[in-house]
């Protein structure tokens, strides 16, 4: 072999030995976006909420999950405050963001509103009455028992004094019951005004009447017995007007017509009309209990006339009075309760009419 081709080989092989494979890797294309998930990350809150305090300083808030759309997996939604936290009174913006696995990120924002705790205008309350308000309860028809119990604890103020306590719990509410059992509405007026300036009520509850209606005697007939009881009445409401107390009037529970009692059972309905047509014309609240406990659909009794009227006619059942009280609230609600916002209220405004 000549030294040329020798020369040749050598340079060959040296040239092969250069382009011997290399052991590093090159470098690999990134993984390419999803498509879907660019750009399309999206958070929505839950609506502005209102709540309201009970303690004069905070209420615990919990609200749902904000909805969220699209984004890659995992994600992660965070709020703050969050909910379960207890929210001032006022007004506190919640802020929520959401973030992805690929950095994108997504926030909203909604309101959250305290309003401070309930009151009512006024805080003290005299029912004034007969057995009917002292808490006389007459046992179910379906049930039968003593004719008829005092027992105030049942009664319909003291059943309403835990209702307005209950409902507005930053207030100290008084309800004092001035019932006295057997006593005519004729015959209460001198009472009525010693009771109003003995207990200094802002309101004053009055039913009465049942006694006159109800009574038997050759001098006045029951109608008769109705009209008189009106005036004592109408006389207790200017009574009360006359020192600034605001009266609530209610009509009396039905008396149930049976044999011997229907002049008295129509007696009732006729005083009722005159009590409604005092409230009318002295343009005052009105607490209908006739219809109470007429329309009542008292469980103990279900199946007797006049469910809600115990077994001696006269009385309600201890349901009843229940069904009285709610309807006292109720409208007391509507006459005193004092519109709240996220500002401060005035405690104790009284009510103009």
């Amino acid at each position: 072999m000549g030294i040329g081709k020798v020369s040749f080989c050598l340079v060959v092989l040296a040239f092969c030995v250069g382009c011997e494979e290399s052991s590093v890797l090159p470098p690999t294309a990134p993984t390419p976006l999803p498509s879907d998930k660019v750009g399309g990350l999206t958070i929505a809150c839950p609506t502005d909420m209102t709540v309201q305090s009970f303690n004069e300083s905070s209420a615990v808030v919990s609200y749902p999950d904000p909805s969220v759309e699209g984004g890659l997996e995992p994600i992660s939604t965070e709020c703050i405050p969050p909910s379960g936290n207890s929210f001032s009174i006022g007004d506190t913006t919640s802020e929520c963001t959401t973030s992805d696995d690929l950095g994108q990120t997504a926030s909203c924002s909604f309101q959250i509103t305290v309003l401070p705790p309930p009151e009512l205008a006024v805080t003290r309350f005299l029912a004034f009455g007969d057995s009917l308000t002292a808490g006389v309860i007459s046992s179910p028809l379906a049930l039968p028992g003593p004719l008829a119990f005092p027992t105030p604890s049942l009664s319909y103020p003291t059943k309403l004094r835990f209702k307005l306590r209950n409902a507005y719990p930053v207030q100290s509410i008084v309800v004092i019951n001035s019932g006295l059992s057997g006593e005519e509405a004729v015959q209460a007026t001198s009472r009525f005004q010693s009771e109003i300036s003995r207990v200094g009520p802002d309101v004053v509850l009055i039913m009465a009447g049942t006694n006159d209606v109800n009574k038997v005697s050759n001098v006045v007939t029951p109608s008769q017995a109705a009209i008189y009881a009106s005036e004592a009445i109408e006389s207790m409401v200017l009574d009360a007007e006359g020192r600034g107390i605001d009266p609530i009037l209610a009509t009396i529970p039905p008396i149930r017509s049976v044999a011997g009692k229907e002049d008295n059972a129509q007696a009732a309905r006729e005083l009722n009309s005159l009590i409604r047509s005092i409230a009318i014309g002295r343009g005052i609240p009105l607490v209908d209990v006739f219809d109470v406990i007429n329309n009542g659909d008292c469980s103990a009794s279900a199946s007797a006339n006049i469910p809600c009227l115990g077994e001696d006619g006269i009385h309600p059942t201890q349901e009843g009075y229940q069904r009285i009280a709610n309807r006292f609230f109720n409208v007391i609600v509507n006459e005193y309760d004092v519109p709240v916002s996220s500002g401060a209220v005035p405690v104790g405004a009284q009510r103009v009419r």
